[in-house]
């Protein structure tokens, strides 16, 4: 399969949020993006918001901090906004090529195939903020894969197939649960008149 640099793919995000006002999102590994507010309790950009980083639907962004299930960091698209603001610390791009589609690489970053490339790329673990030592140039020089664009289409549809049904899954589990719970309630409640 072709390989290309992601920088060959994507144009960097510098736009910066300035006084407009956006919604305020982090990245929590595992789940994507979040609102500020609901992460931490409050928006905790302060005086930093000016420099966070606009983005649009469609776009994304790697956040290089690290955790036990994403220890090089993980990669999300922006897909419940029209437009929002990150924090700049986070690489944002969003892609540009002919050759690439977003909804293909959404998959491909979920999962997990920069691993290898980005664990050799991190330079001495941590730093005291908790971001990866990585620089941005060594980001955008990951290899990724480039099939022909129909193909990419079909995967990300099928694995969109995938998600919905897997998103409808959860849903009948979490109503099942519900149901019987109010069932044990019933069952336990002496007042209920309902008898083994």
């Amino acid at each position: 399969m072709k390989m290309v640099t992601l920088q060959s793919l994507v144009s960097r995000i510098s736009q910066s949020a300035g006084r407009e006002k956006y919604p305020i999102l982090s990245i929590t590994a595992g789940v994507g993006f979040v609102n500020q507010a609901e992460k931490f309790g409050r928006e905790i950009a302060g005086a930093q918001y000016i420099h966070y980083t606009v983005l649009k639907k469609g776009d994304f962004s790697y956040n290089k901090g690290n955790s036990k299930a994403y220890p090089q960091g993980c990669i999300y698209c922006l897909e419940k906004l029209s437009q929002a603001a990150v924090p700049n610390v986070f690489n944002s791009f969003r892609f540009v090529s002919e050759k690439a589609l977003p909804a293909y690489y959404k998959y491909v970053f979920e999962s997990g195939f920069l691993n290898k490339q980005l664990y050799r790329c991190i330079n001495s673990g941590v730093r005291n903020d908790g971001l990866l030592n990585l620089y941005d140039d060594d980001f955008y020089s990951c290899q990724v894969p480039c099939p022909p664009i129909e193909e990419q289409r079909k995967i990300a549809e099928i694995l969109g197939c995938c998600d919905e049904v897997i998103r409808l899954k959860k849903e009948l589990i979490a109503e099942k649960k519900k149901q019987k719970k109010a069932l044990m309630q019933k069952l336990l409640d002496p007042n209920s008149g309902f008898r083994l």
